[in-house]
């Protein structure tokens, strides 16, 4: 075996060394630059805006003094006219400010001027651009302006007066130019200039009076820009070159003082000290370097280079171990350790290299025989190993054969290798994904893939692996347990059926009820009409149990605040039915308690936001309402499956689509759904109505197409002390009257009922089954109908709209609503507005009869 040539220890010490101790040095002296570059420039900067600011005062005392004795003037004209001339022409001498002082009338006309001047009386300065100044402001500064008088840059300072006079001041701001040329002479910095700026960048005061006189605008300077009302230092170009500025705001009028230096040469003061500094940092970087190094190359390179070599030697197997470590010069306790902590290192690579190759066997033996199929792939679609298992279960004759298969042609559907592909890539791991593969003889299987993607250390796919179950047979199990389950519930004739007969029952006990509330006691008859109430009783329970799903799960009954644990669920439910939906929650008070399996809740609840979800197309609005309800004998004894007692009442309503009566017949049989083939189970209602009869509560719905819809469940109130429902009326005992009631109801059996309940309290009935039909009624009986009664939701016009059209032809018509939706949902149909009759479906005949008397008398 050839001798493998060892790298040079002392080149592979030495350089990692070095540039570990020149990385603080270069580190050190950076920080030190920047350090001292910093503090140099904040030091700077903060001289330059002091002597910006400095100017800025100096700006602001000149215009002070002006302004003081421009007040004066305006101050006695308001109180001493007839001293005003003198007054001017005492500020104007005083002062010495001003070129001229004006007094205007409310035109615009000088009316006094100093130093007196015949021809300029009369003279209209309102012509002049000088004048345009906020008309709201009592003291103006105008634009600058070159002064005819002086050949000195001037502004107008103007004092509002009473009455729209003004008094003037023209301002010389020479004095400003004085204070400027000696800063600048005075100035520490060498080609350092202070200049001052209006506040369009025109320049007022500078050492170089031609950009004065030609009235120069620096307002592109980019510290007069970058400003923004603030004072400032920065430093950025100018004229090609790169300088240093500062900026301060003389408040009263904007104006800007500048104060500008060439970057270097502000710098300079400072140029030197890094540079110093860096000197010495360097300096003292090579003493240490050099001995450090000595120290290192003799206790450190030379023996770790011999031990290197040494251990070269022992990798390649050509020379004597103990002879080898004895021509090690001057070799340490320590060196000596680490060799022999070497050999042992050897020996026991030694045993676990033999104890691998046991494992890896097993590993194989395990692979082989495990009756579940294993694989790993490649991204490209190629079998890197399968086990016999694989091979079996697609049907190829062997192992070649099928690792020389391309992937892509076991797949009919080449996509969804793809599919299940980006999920792993995406996720790292893919769960029990279906996937269809095609065996040897051409048969497809239905495969549950469960794999991972193996990466390398940059993060690149290397391969797959993973385990394939086939669940063909189960499936076709499945299929075989969920049709056997849909042929043991009530098929959709069956319910229909039931439907249809429970509905017909309805009518006859109502219709049995009321003839019972009509008859004496000892009527021959009344004993044949107990009976056939009886047996609608019994016919109704038969009905009943073939619509209904018994729950067999175990269940644990618990007494819940309702409020409470629906309260806890509304976050959960948000995310369920989405963002664009908005979920109401509308609780009732002091609401009583109910005795159920809080997971039956969440079911109740879960379903019901999904269906509603499902309903609505695009936003909308779910409403989760509670409230108390209690039901007498009466009231149970009109409508067919309520029983007497207090129930607490669950009701969810959206906005949605809502349904017709053909869907509402059959919303709770077992496997119907709406929805498109795989996405509904058809079980989500029926199991909402199986729990609510589990708990001896019941379902209403309540939904019109185009409407949305309403679920009412009613659940029984907890009595722990057994507490009954007590009649606070007797059965039989209503409000009655003699009036003439227009009735308008779109569904027929409802429109039927409520007119013999009406005809039973002694009103005189006008049925429409529409609209339509009720104004034409309304129309010829205009004289006799005293009271509308009418559904809110229906198909042509809703009931809002029905009552404004008839009240507008008759009105002393009084109206009265009524809807099997809640409150929240047909709000905005107006007819819960202060004041106006409705009444909640279903209905009493007792609570109708009131309701009919409150809104006659109202």
């Amino acid at each position: 075996m050839s001798r493998k040539k060892s790298p040079d220890l002392a080149q592979v010490f030495q350089r990692p060394v070095f540039l570990c101790m020149f990385l603080p040095f270069i580190v050190l002296g950076l920080t030190a630059i920047g350090t001292v570059g910093f503090w140099g420039k904040q030091t700077i900067e903060k001289e330059h805006l002091q002597r910006a600011r400095a100017m800025a005062r100096v700006a602001t005392h000149f215009l002070d003094q002006a302004s003081r004795s421009l007040d004066t003037v305006a101050r006695v004209a308001e109180t001493a006219p007839s001293e005003n001339q003198a007054v001017m022409q005492g500020a104007w001498e005083a002062c010495g400010y001003f070129d001229r002082i004006y007094h205007l009338d409310s035109g615009g006309k000088i009316r006094l001027q100093v130093p007196s001047d015949p021809s300029y009386l009369g003279l209209d300065l309102f012509s002049l651009p000088y004048f345009k100044q906020e008309k709201e402001n009592s003291l103006a500064v105008s634009r600058p302006f070159i002064s005819v008088h002086t050949g000195n840059p001037t502004v107008y300072l103007t004092r509002r007066l009473s009455q729209g006079r003004l008094v003037i001041g023209a301002l010389n701001l020479g004095a400003l130019q004085d204070e400027i040329m000696a800063e600048n002479n005075a100035n520490a910095w060498e080609h350092s200039v202070v200049f001052l700026l209006d506040p369009s960048g025109i320049v007022l005061a500078h050492p170089s009076f031609d950009l004065v006189r030609q009235q120069s605008n620096q307002g592109d300077m980019e510290i007069f820009r970058r400003r923004r009302g603030r004072d400032l230092s920065l430093v950025y170009e100018y004229n090609g070159k790169m300088v240093l500025g500062s900026a301060a705001r003389v408040e009263s009028t904007g104006w800007v003082a500048v104060v500008q230096s060439p970057l270097f040469t502000a710098l300079s003061p400072f140029i030197w000290t890094p540079a110093l500094i860096l000197a010495a940092s360097f300096g003292i970087w090579i003493v240490l370097v050099w001995n450090f190094r000595k120290q290192v190359n003799h206790r450190f390179i030379k023996p770790l280079a011999q031990l290197n070599r040494d251990v070269d030697a022992l990798a390649n197997s050509d020379f004597d171990r103990g002879k080898v470590l004895a021509d090690i010069p001057g070799a340490t306790p320590e060196l000596t350790a680490l060799w022999e902590n070497l050999q042992r290192m050897a020996d026991a690579l030694e045993v676990r290299r033999t104890a691998l190759q046991e494992s890896e066997k097993g590993f194989r033996s395990l692979f082989e025989r495990l009756p579940v199929s294993l694989f790993r792939s490649t991204p490209a679609g190629h079998f890197l190993t399968v086990n016999p298992a694989l091979v079996r279960m697609m049907g190829f004759p062997d192992w070649e054969t099928l690792i020389n298969t391309n992937l892509v042609n076991i797949y009919p559907n080449p996509e969804q290798r793809e599919q299940w592909r980006s999920i792993a890539e995406r996720d790292g791991i893919v769960r029990d994904y279906e996937v269809q593969m095609r065996r040897f003889d051409g048969t497809d299987i239905c495969i549950w893939l469960t794999c991972r993607a193996i990466r390398d250390s940059e993060g690149q796919v290397l391969f797959y692996e993973g385990i394939l179950e086939d669940v063909t047979e189960r499936k076709k199990l499945e299929e075989q347990v969920r049709h056997s389950r849909k042929m043991e519930a009530v098929g959709q004739l069956a319910g229909g059926v039931a439907h249809d007969f429970n509905n017909m029952l309805s009518v006859i006990m109502g219709y049995a009820e009321l003839i019972l509330l009509e008859i004496d006691d000892d009527d021959p008859l009344r004993d044949r009409i107990e009976d056939i109430h009886e047996a609608g009783i019994r016919s109704m329970e038969l009905t009943r149990q073939l619509l209904a799903f018994a729950r067999k799960q175990t269940i644990n009954p618990e007494i819940l605040d309702l409020n409470s644990t629906l309260q806890g669920m509304l976050k959960l439910l948000q995310r369920l039915i989405g963002e664009d939906i908005d979920l109401l929650w509308m609780p009732g008070a002091d609401l009583w308690p109910v005795k159920m399996d809080p997971s039956q809740v969440d079911q109740i609840l879960a379903n019901l936001c999904l269906n509603a979800r499902d309903a609505i197309d695009g936003p909308g609005k779910i409403t989760i309402e509670t409230q108390n309800i209690e039901f007498d004998a009466a009231y149970c004894a009109e409508h067919s499956g309520f029983s007497p007692g207090r129930y607490v009442m669950l009701a969810v309503s959206d906005n949605g689509c809502g349904m017709d009566m053909s869907t509402l017949d059959k919303i709770f049989e077992p496997f119907y759904t709406t929805k498109e083939l795989g996405k509904g189970t058809g079980m989500g209602l029926a199991t909402v109505y199986g729990i609510v009869k589990q708990n001896t509560g019941f379902i209403n719905v309540y939904s019109e197409t185009g409407h949305g819809s309403t679920f009412k469940i009613y659940l029984r109130r907890d009595a722990a002390e057994g507490e009954e429902i007590k009649e606070t009326r007797p059965v039989g005992s209503f409000l009655t009257g003699d009036a003439t009631i227009l009735l308008v109801e779109d569904e027929p059996a409802a429109l039927k009922m409520t007119k013999a309940m009406l005809e039973k309290f002694g009103y005189t009935v006008l049925a429409a089954s529409s609209p339509a039909e009720a104004m034409r009624i309304a129309e010829e009986n205009s004289d006799r109908i005293t009271l509308l009664i009418t559904d809110v939701v229906m198909p042509g016009m809703t009931g809002r709209d029905l009552a404004e059209n008839l009240i507008l032809l008759y009105p002393w018509l009084k109206c009265m609503f009524m809807s099997g939706y809640t409150s929240n949902v047909i709000a905005h149909q107006g007819v819960l507005d202060e004041g106006v009759n409705f009444i909640q479906k279903p209905f009493s005949s007792r609570e109708l009869a009131t309701r009919i008397s409150q809104a006659l008398n109202c």
